[in-house]
């Protein structure tokens, strides 16, 4: 723990004076010379002066991590499980893969009179721990390694990959040339092992990012292109192998894909984002009730068979089709992340033209496309200068709070934008030309969101007579913009603020907030409509 002047401890990298609590990181006021009998925080930060006065962040002095956003105390995941009767000693650690991808690893040694599995540490912590402090996997030692002043010395503790790892799945080995072919590919995309012939790959840490990796190589291996969505019907190994060997198998519904069938209340549709696929709604899904069926509507063309759409109307008029199949009639209960929520907008217009209703209609911050040709043209300038400024400001107060290097990493994500619209635009010469093509998975999805974001361009929006629902990502710079968007487009909006930006709502933990926000909504739209 670091002291300054012996009058200030530090949160963060920022002064707390006393009266603040320890987890506030908006404080800098500091202690005034008088005030010898304030008390100061204990915070575990490691800090260090730089020569322009400002404080930075080194690291911890106890065991606190952050994994996946959420801030954990190692040692309180170690004093449960030393409470299991068969455990006599234990250390956790985070570890990290060849993808970066991080778990938590618990040690433990066994007391002489019994031997405990995995499934029953797993489900005695369950208990006593919420979700996302529970460890990966188990690695039983016959002793830990100490140091010479007798405590453990966790840089001795065996690599995960070497050590006896008994991971949190089904430790079914794959016997039959297929599955073990699809074994192999899974350990080096999830960089895990083993795997079972039943372990889920959700389970086992895979996301979006990793499930393009996994059916790249798949498709390399195998010469067959499944769509993503795939591993919604078939997480496993032994479910996947079982629909490769299905020669002309075809997923269920060319957009349609049940996240969550079964429940008793009125389905939720969400629409994808940009990139055409929906498994970045899996966690939002495992949030939500379970009696609330939800459904994800993936871009046409991720199958390598269909031809993508590229007209945002196209595509409402497809989806509603489809989900006709699932409920006829209304009221519907639609939303969409970020593209997705104009696609959702697009198919209200249409429900309503026909005569539905709409109980819920639910933007996840989503940008208001077309609103400004709405507007009178000197309102649409001054609107546009006025949110220009109000970005220059923003990034300008995100500035000043940085050290040197921070700001040169600030303003090289910043620049990494420009970089994708250099993509785009030498994109659209090669359509042009010609000489884009999709034959594999990784071009199939970068097709497709070209063509997605193509769609946005030329979406003109109508005005909707019904009410919308925005769940405002409050880090976005264009937040206030958005809002102003859609008080435009629709009769009335109702603004539900979740924390984080763009990309990080929709992820842990902020994603579990949006899921109880999301419920509150579905919950009171379904009671004003009776249901």
């Amino acid at each position: 723990v670091m002291f300054v002047g012996g009058r200030w401890s530090v949160v963060g990298g920022r002064f707390v004076p006393d009266g603040a609590p320890a987890h506030n990181t908006q404080a800098t006021r500091p202690l005034s010379p008088t005030t010898d009998h304030q008390r100061l925080y204990k915070t575990g930060d490691i800090v260090r002066y730089l020569p322009d006065g400002s404080i930075e962040f080194i690291g911890r002095k106890d065991q606190q991590i952050k994994l996946r956003g959420f801030r954990i105390e190692l040692g309180e995941i170690e004093a449960a499980l030393r409470q299991h009767p068969a455990v006599q000693e234990c250390v956790v650690l985070v570890t990290e893969n060849s993808h970066q991808d991080k778990r938590l690893i618990a040690y433990y040694v066994a007391s002489a009179t019994a031997m405990p599995t995995t499934d029953e540490l797993r489900e005695f912590l369950h208990q006593r721990l919420p979700d996302f402090m529970l460890p990966w996997a188990y690695c039983r030692l016959e002793e830990l390694p100490l140091n010479p002043n007798g405590k453990v010395d966790r840089h001795k503790l065996p690599k995960p990959e070497a050590a006896q790892i008994e991971a949190l799945t089904n430790s079914v080995r794959p016997t039959e040339e297929l599955e073990l072919r699809l074994a192999w590919i899974w350990e080096q995309v999830l960089g895990v092992t083993p795997i079972g012939a039943h372990d889920n790959f959700f389970a086992l840490g895979g996301h979006s990012l990793i499930a393009v990796r996994l059916f790249t190589a798949i498709e390399k291996a195998f010469g067959q292109r499944l769509p993503l969505a795939t591993l919604f019907q078939a997480p496993t190994i032994a479910e996947l192998a079982a629909v490769l060997r299905q020669r002309g198998w075809q997923a269920s519904w060319r957009s349609l894909v049940a996240l969550r069938p079964n429940g008793t209340m009125p389905p939720f549709f969400c629409v994808h984002a940009v990139g055409g696929n929906v498994l970045e709604y899996h966690d939002l899904a495992q949030h939500l009730p379970a009696d609330q069926p939800f459904y994800g509507l993936q871009s046409l063309g991720l199958d390598g068979q269909s031809a993508p759409l590229t007209n945002i109307a196209e595509m409402a008029t497809a989806y509603l089709a489809e989900l006709r199949q699932i409920q006829p009639a209304g009221p519907y209960y639609l939303g969409g992340r970020s593209f997705g929520g104009s696609v959702a907008y697009e198919m209200a217009c249409q429900l309503h033209a026909q005569g539905e209703t709409v109980g819920l209609l639910a933007m996840l911050d989503t940008y208001p496309l077309g609103w400004l040709k709405l507007c009178a043209p000197d309102e649409a300038q001054r609107q546009v200068k006025e949110f220009f400024r109000l970005r220059v400001t923003h990034h300008l107060d995100n500035l000043r709070q940085l050290n040197f290097t921070d700001k040169l990493r600030y303003v090289w994500d910043k620049a990494q934008y420009k970089k994708r619209k250099y993509k785009n635009w030498w994109w659209k010469l090669r359509t042009q030309l010609g000489r884009t093509s999709a034959h594999t998975l990784r071009s199939a999805l970068r097709n497709i969101e070209e063509l997605n974001y193509r769609a946005a361009k030329q979406y003109v929006p109508q005005v909707y007579p019904g009410r919308v629902t925005f769940f405002c990502a409050i880090e976005e710079v264009s937040a206030e913009e958005n809002i102003a968007g859609w008080q435009m487009l629709a009769a009335a909006v109702d603004v539900v603020r979740i924390p984080g930006d763009h990309q990080t709502m929709i992820q842990p933990p902020h994603v579990e907030q949006l899921a109880r926000q999301l419920t509150e909504c579905l919950t009171h739209a379904t009671e004003v409509k009776g249901l």
